[in-house]
């Protein structure tokens, strides 16, 4: 099993001073008398670094989606918001996991641009003017180029597949 001691001498000389700056010496008295401490230390490190720091619940997800929904009239109705409670998985394991709503509005290239839109809106409402920056190349509707319109944002897999869904 690997260990402390398969890491670069250097490096492993700066975790260890990182982890003697704030050990006090009674501390360091009570590992060697046994492992115990350091067990629970191990566990504690090992809890803390699989933690997703996003990770919330469903009731305040669907909060969060609610009030988006009231102040951007997005129009989704109760009953979604009952079967999205009665169908939200589980925050899945892991990190860098997340649990997402897929929301769409419309249909059709109409539909794709208006819920980038309306996403872009939440987003920038969310996050900020200062932390939220858009490319100003990115457009969700037709853009004029070498004299013709060109959809700048659209779906792989067709435009037509875009249906409204929550």
């Amino acid at each position: 099993m690997a260990n402390l001691f398969d890491m670069k001498g250097g490096k492993m000389l700066a975790v260890l001073s990182k982890v003697a700056e704030r050990m006090t010496p009674e501390i360091g008295e009570e590992i060697d008398r046994g492992p115990k401490l350091v067990d629970a230390m191990m566990e504690a490190a090992r809890q803390y670094l699989e933690k997703n720091p996003f990770e919330m619940s469903v009731a305040l997800q669907l909060a969060i989606l609610r009030r988006a929904n009231h102040e951007e009239k997005w129009g989704i109705t109760e009953e979604d918001f009952i079967r999205l409670v009665k169908t939200a998985p589980a925050w899945p394991k892991g990190r860098h996991a997340y649990r997402s709503f897929r929301i769409r509005f419309g249909e059709g290239s109409d539909g794709v641009a208006l819920t980038f839109e309306r996403h872009v809106a939440r987003i920038k409402w969310a996050f900020g003017e200062k932390c939220f920056w858009r490319w100003e190349h990115l457009h969700s509707g037709k853009v004029p180029y070498k004299g013709e319109p060109v959809e700048r944002l659209r779906l792989l897999n067709g435009d037509q597949t875009h249906k409204a869904v929550i």
